[in-house]
């Protein structure tokens, strides 16, 4: 499993993936206290953007930061549906997670 924190204006982080998971096939996404933690949030402040069986994408709820383009493209990359994630032009904002099976 791969875990990514993507910052900001900054490159993509490998990070461990310890305590994290994928919904697999009951399409369930768990919120682990560790996404919270790499996103500088609190974590009822954590949203689960997107997920699927083999990854899960986690950000800050209504996030006012910085916009994220590199985030986003790894998105676009990731969903299959991105219509259903992320609208026409618009970018990821502040902090993002990608957890990857």
């Amino acid at each position: 499993m791969n875990v990514t924190l993507y910052l900001p204006n900054q490159q993509p982080i490998a990070k461990s993936a310890e305590g994290f998971t994928t919904p697999g096939t009951n399409r369930f996404a768990q919120v682990p206290t560790q996404a919270a933690e790499l996103l500088s949030c609190a974590p009822e402040l954590v949203d689960v953007l997107a997920s699927a069986p083999n990854y899960v994408v986690y950000t800050v709820f209504d996030s006012e930061d910085l916009a994220n383009p590199e985030a986003t493209h790894a998105v676009i990359e990731l969903a299959q549906n991105i219509s259903d994630v992320i609208n026409g032009d618009e970018l990821l904002r502040g902090p993002v997670v990608i957890v990857k099976a």
